[in-house]
């Protein structure tokens, strides 16, 4: 008491007052600061607040009592006065809240260049209510009031930012994106008042202007407005992104090597043996949380990309509990209810797929390569103790010959996502969330009459039925703390694809034939990838990020059938179907027969570190980066064909019309009568290692608070290897290659970036980026393509390809969610790659495709964007919540090379060719626009958007001569969303109708198929090769009378789903 009573008069009653300029430190350090500023008494106990952090803090004129308040605000503690000048902190008691009463806000904190602010304090003024943002400047503040409150944000160097009249909603999450500014008075604490909304859209200004890389996307919101099931079919939507075959991407009318794909900031292998690309329609857009496509390179970025760099995030760790459930389902036009005919199913085919795994169990390839070697080409030259293994084994293959009809059954979709985040006490937060998704449509290719490019047959009609079952899943798992975030994601996707087509084709021979082709070609694409990642905020300038990440990729197509027979009717009113007489193959052609087996698989690693370190200069905020990344991946390929042969090449006895089960009969092969052997040629395989170790400095500036330049140098050591078997077709032996493709580059970036208004920016880039050939470029093999029946080869020893870009950009932001914008580019390519058809030898009616490395090569382009509201034509009415969105993309390029070189290269000697031997064309992909254009409405209850998309004639493949080029026709695609949403918004009905113009897709070339000359004709033929009469000088689209290579229609799609959020 006595001592107490001395305190008392020692000390004055009036608070002392002090300035503080805080860092980010412990809270067991801030407290002693404060104690010897104020020369108060501060008890803790130093168990409980343990490595306790606490945000940054600059003030002038503090109370000891309002610096314990500011510094606790983003804590689990609270004070109490104990004494006179003596303060207890404590931990918080907070009642548990009422789920009527109160509501959350959540947001990101950033800077006025639009980079996160980690560890910023966010407060309710006058409470106990706080929290500080994470290392991506995210922050979720809860159990605040409902109603009209003050929101304050505040961070060392910044002016403190008061947000009034944020309104909480009971029960629900209220966003808000903030920005501060930095601030010029370093002592003295400067307030700024703001809106709510004045603040959220600066917020989203912020984001939106002030990225380094000129880049374009789509987000998880965006997409639910559409149709789209995959992510395929998101990206069509994006601003100079054309979709070839469904399912792979061309950015800026460059198609796969020049695109690069990341999930979650990592890099995935090819999805294809044949072709360096990526099939995004495995990938589900039910686990997707945004996607966006950077078009300018940085040093930070692989250096693998000249289009696009393709970034695909999963869903994010919740920041609050989340359950959602959606059921869906749809009809479509060409193949609900209809007859859907298939080879045999399993009851996994529902699920993932592998039902046919025989080849390399019962099948064992290498039994049949070591009877048939040494000059053995017959089945009467084995020995009979070689024949009856052969018989036994061959016997033993599962006969899934023939089409059964099914009925095409609906579409259907469900997925199941749930979240929870945990407070662990101490601010240790900790997520999870987890996602299951399944979809299974059945869908009909109406294919109508076309000419093949090799041989004189043409299609007369067919139908190509899809069946496909996706199955993916997504569990994530997050930690954090201030200044630390671990993050841990794990991925996997199941597609299995069973496609079989029907077609009849109609023979241009001597008896002018007609046969029937049943092609089976089940396909599984598998996707798993697991990634451990890591942020740290080192100190409040000091950021060191890490990943660490693992994927596996599988593409399997387990029993591709083809089978071919003579029509010996016409078709049968009642359900169109053809009495075929059946044939064995009598050739090693490929087209009269067989069955193929192939794997792909590849692994892929990756580890990486990145340090940024951030500081104030010429009164702005500058940054540094450096990293590192490894790379390394293993690729595996092998495909194997086998004929059916007879031993005596004579018929068996079997009546015309004979199912193709009955014809190839187990009993057949067990007797000798058949037998299977290697197709000759076509027995490829190859094993790739790429190790790519990569390293980077980068820089961004920022010069008169208006310009921004961010520029750096990464270097990329490179070292492949693959190697490569086949079987040669003259020495009838196997050839191994082995091929090393090793190199360093330099490869510097550039960008700089203007202000010239708070809403309009000017940007420009340059950089030198590269492309390199993949495993099966290296390798030496062949691979047959059944639609088209012409072989692809690869000749192994490609050329790196280098690209220098320069790209410009005018951006105006009128509004928050609102953009236009205008971007040109410029590319020039040095050994640009290409897939070619070439002529065998002289004849004009066969070809083959062979990789090359050409010449030279430039594209040119414009690409204009707009999201605009109408709320402009009549303010405040619904008008506010219906936009606007297009794009679209003028392109122009041209590549340059000699064709008679590239001849000679292939065939290894020269070869008549007549015509000019220099090439000057467009590049493949390329088209001349794209456009595609929505209109939305989002209201709180209802919605409805619709979109529009259309391109010009697009080069897919490329010819020895202009004629021979093959185009794809424009096609104009619509599509209409309708939703509401019920039950306080939890309740949610979506219907959707899919390609309502169902336009027919089209590939022709401009050529005609009449040869002058040949047959009655007797006009002399002036064409250059004896060929095909060249149309090129009516014009490049399409005409009548053009040559038609394939076209089919797809029908129209009507779902609907319905979800629910608990």
């Amino acid at each position: 008491m006595v001592i107490t009573l001395v305190l008392c008069c020692i000390i004055p009653a009036t608070a002392q007052s002090f300035d503080v300029q805080f860092q980010e430190q412990l809270l067991s350090v801030r407290l002693k600061k404060i104690s010897e500023k104020s020369g108060a008494t501060i008890l803790s106990d130093q168990k409980t607040i343990g490595d306790t952090r606490v945000a940054a803090l600059t003030a002038t004129n503090l109370t000891v009592e309002k610096a314990l308040e500011r510094s606790l605000a983003s804590t689990s503690f609270t004070w109490e006065k104990t004494a006179v000048n003596s303060y207890a902190v404590i931990k918080k008691t907070v009642d548990k809240p009422k789920p009527s009463g109160k509501g959350s806000l959540s947001g990101t904190v950033l800077d006025e260049k639009g980079v996160p602010i980690p560890g910023a304090s966010v407060i309710v003024p006058g409470t106990t209510i706080g929290t500080t943002t994470d290392l991506d400047g995210k922050y979720l503040l809860s159990h605040i009031p409902s109603g009209s409150t003050t929101i304050q944000i505040s961070f060392m160097s910044y002016e403190t930012l008061q947000v009034k009249d944020v309104n909480i909603a009971p029960e629900k999450v209220t966003p808000l994106d903030v920005v501060l500014k930095e601030s010029t008075q370093h002592l003295s604490e400067v307030v700024v008042m703001a809106t709510y909304s004045q603040a959220s859209a600066n917020g989203l200004y912020a984001k939106q202007k002030n990225m380094v890389a000129m880049s374009d996307g789509v987000s998880a919101d965006m997409i639910k407005k559409t149709s789209d099931n995959n992510v395929a079919q998101v990206l069509k939507r994006v601003s100079g992104v054309t979709i070839d075959n469904g399912k792979y991407v061309m950015v800026r009318g460059l198609g796969e090597r020049y695109n690069n794909v990341q999930l979650n900031g990592s890099s995935l292998p090819s999805t294809e043996p044949n072709r360096r690309n990526f099939a995004f329609d495995i990938i589900p857009t039910a686990l997707i949380d945004n996607v966006t496509i950077a078009k300018t390179f940085t040093p930070d970025m692989p250096g693998e990309f000249t289009g696009g760099l393709v970034e695909v995030n999963t869903l994010a760790i919740p920041e609050r509990q989340i359950v959602q459930v959606s059921v869906g389902g749809g009809i479509n036009t060409n193949s609900t209810g209809k007859t859907f005919k298939s080879t045999k199913r399993f009851s996994n085919d529902y699920l993932f797929g592998n039902s046919r795994d025989w080849y390399g169990t019962i099948y064992q390839p290498e039994v049949t390569e070591n009877m048939f070697k040494d000059g053995v080409i017959s089945y009467d030259q084995l020995s009979p103790e070689q024949q009856q293994t052969l018989n036994n084994m061959n016997k033993q293959v599962p006969n899934y010959w023939g089409f059964r009809n099914f009925k095409g059954a609906p579409t259907q979709n469900y997925a199941l996502t749930m979240g929870v985040p945990f407070d662990l006490g101490d601010n240790n937060k900790l997520g999870v969330i987890a996602s299951l998704t399944y979809r299974h449509e059945e869908t009909t290719d109406d294919l109508q009459k076309a000419f093949f490019i090799n041989n004189a047959d043409s299609l007369v009609t067919g139908d190509r039925y899809k069946f496909v079952t996706a199955a993916g899943a997504v569990a994530n798992l997050g930690w954090e703390r201030p200044g630390h975030k671990v993050t841990w994601r794990n991925m996997f996707n199941n597609r299995f694809t069973h496609t079989n087509t029907e077609r009849v084709v109609y023979n241009d021979d001597a008896i002018h034939s007609f046969r029937m082709e049943q092609y089976s070609n089940p396909l599984i694409n598998r996707l798993w990838q697991t990634q451990l990642s890591g942020e740290h905020l080192l100190a409040s300038d000091l950021k060191f990020t890490w990943t660490s990440d693992y994927s596996k990729l599988t593409r399997i197509t387990p029993d591709d059938r083809l089978a071919y027979g003579n029509v010996i009717s016409d078709p049968n009113p009642a359900d169109d179907s053809y009495m075929v007489s059946w044939q064995y193959p009598t050739l090693t052609a490929l087209k009269e027969g067989f069955q193929m087996y192939s794997e792909l698989e590849e692994n892929k690693k990756n580890i990486g570190g990145n340090l940024e370190y951030s500081f104030i200069a010429e009164g702005s905020k500058q940054k540094l980066k450096a990293g590192y990344l490894g790379t390394f991946r293993e690729g595996k390929f092998n495909q194997d064909y086998i004929q059916t042969l007879r031993p005596d090449r004579e018929r068996f006895p079997y009546e015309d019309g004979t199912s193709l089960e009955d014809i190839f009969s187990p009993d057949l092969y067990a007797q000798g009568k058949l037998f299977f052997r290697a197709a000759g040629r076509t027995k490829n395989y190859y094993d790739g290692t790429q190790d790519i170790h990569s390293a980077y400095i980068m820089g961004e500036f920022t010069f008169f608070k208006k310009l921004h330049i961010t520029t750096g140098v990464r270097m990329e050591a490179g070292n492949m290897e693959v190697i490569s078997s086949y079987n040669d077709k003259v020495k009838q032996e196997i050839i191994d290659t082995l091929l090393v493709n090793k190199k360093t580059d330099w490869l510097p970036s550039l960008t700089a970036i203007y202000n010239i208004t708070d809403n309009l920016n000017f940007r420009a880039a340059y950089s030198k980026t590269l492309a390199r050939p993949d495993f099966r470029e290296l390798a030496v093999t062949e691979y047959y393509n059944v639609d088209d029946r012409i072989d692809i080869i690869n000749l192994g020893g490609l050329k790196q390809t280098y690209i220098n870009n320069v790209d410009v950009r005018f951006e105006w932001y009128p509004q928050a969610g609102e953009v236009i914008s205008i971007s040109g580019f410029y590319k020039k390519f040095e050994n640009p790659i290409e897939l070619l058809s070439l002529k065998r030898g002289n004849d004009g009616a066969n070809y083959d495709m062979y990789t090359f490395n050409l010449e030279k090569a430039n594209t040119l382009g414009l690409e204009f964007n707009i999201r605009k509201s109408l709320g402009f034509l009549a303010p405040k009415t619904f008008l506010d919540d219906l936009y606007l969105t297009a794009n679209a993309t003028i392109l122009k390029g041209n590549i340059t090379y000699d064709i008679e070189k590239l001849i000679n290269e292939a065939v290894g000697s020269p070869r008549e060719h007549a015509g000019d031997n220099e090439r000057n064309r467009t590049l493949q992909g390329l088209v001349p626009y794209a456009v595609n254009a929505g209109l939305s409405y989002s209201g709180k209850r209802f919605g409805a958007t619709v979109n529009y998309g259309t391109t010009g004639r697009k080069l897919v493949q490329a010819g020895q001569y202009e004629k021979y080029d093959e185009y794809e026709a424009p096609r104009h695609v619509l599509d209409l969303q309708l939703s509401a949403k019920f039950l306080n918004e939890r309740l949610e009905v979506k219907a959707n109708a899919s390609d309502l113009l169902n336009g027919v897709y089209r590939v022709y070339r401009n050529a005609s198929r009449e040869i002058k000359g040949a047959g009655n004709n007797t006009e002399e033929n002036t064409e250059p090769d004896k060929g095909y009469t060249d149309r090129t000088d009516i014009g490049m689209n399409y005409d009548e009378g053009d040559w038609i290579v394939n076209q089919y229609k797809r029908g129209t799609t009507y779902s609907f789903s319905v979800s629910y959020k608990f």
